[in-house]
């Protein structure tokens, strides 16, 4: 699973649990019509989060 991936699954999470409504009332973008800017913060917290889930593991074993 690339960095694109998890971008794309922490934002559509994210936007779910909004029923894809901005904090303003509008509808959330689909991911292919998210501005590039906000597509690469959402692949960067997306890799944060699975670099830290993967040393949590290793501290578990």
């Amino acid at each position: 699973m690339t960095f694109d991936d998890l971008g794309r699954v922490a934002y559509e999470a994210y936007c779910q649990a909004r029923d894809w409504s901005a904090y303003d009332g509008q509808t959330l973008p689909q991911w292919e019509d998210q501005h590039p800017d906000l597509r690469r913060a959402w692949e960067a917290a997306a890799a944060a989060v699975a670099a830290a889930a993967g040393s949590e593991q290793h501290r578990e074993l």
